[in-house]
C-alpha cells in the first residue's frame, strides 16, 4: 500500500519500484489532501498499481481496503491452484497479470 496526499514524479517512480513494474500488487491510496482525479487514477494505473483508492470517497475506508486486500489474496489462492497450473501453461509476470485480471 502507498498511501499519498499529492502526486508528482516521486510518487509515480515509488509506484513503479514497489510494483515491480507491474509483477507486485500496490494499492495506491489517496488521502483527501490528494485531490485525486480520474487522470491521476489512470496514470497511476499505469504506472504499476494494481488499484488506486480515494480514502474521502468512502464512509468505511479501512473496511473498503480491507474487503480489496481480502479479493487480491482471493485470486491469488486460485492463481496458484492446482486447477489453475494444471491447465493453464505459464508463469511470467505478464502471463500471472491476465490470469488475474481474467479471475
Amino acid at each position: 500500500m502507498v498511501f499519498f496526499d499529492h502526486i508528482d514524479d516521486d510518487l509515480a517512480d515509488a509506484v513503479r519500484q514497489f510494483s515491480g513494474a507491474g509483477v507486485r500488487r500496490v494499492l495506491a491510496i489517496a488521502m483527501p489532501a490528494a485531490r485525486l482525479t480520474p487522470g491521476d487514477a489512470w496514470w497511476l494505473l499505469s504506472e504499476g498499481a494494481s488499484d488506486v483508492f480515494a480514502w474521502d470517497h468512502s464512509a468505511t475506508p479501512a473496511d473498503e481496503v480491507a474487503a480489496r486486500l481480502r479479493r487480491w489474496a482471493e485470486v491469488e489462492e486460485i492463481l496458484e491452484s492446482s486447477v489453475v497450473r494444471d491447465n493453464l501453461v505459464g508463469t511470467s509476470p505478464a502471463w500471472s497479470r491476465v490470469l488475474r485480471q481474467i479471475i
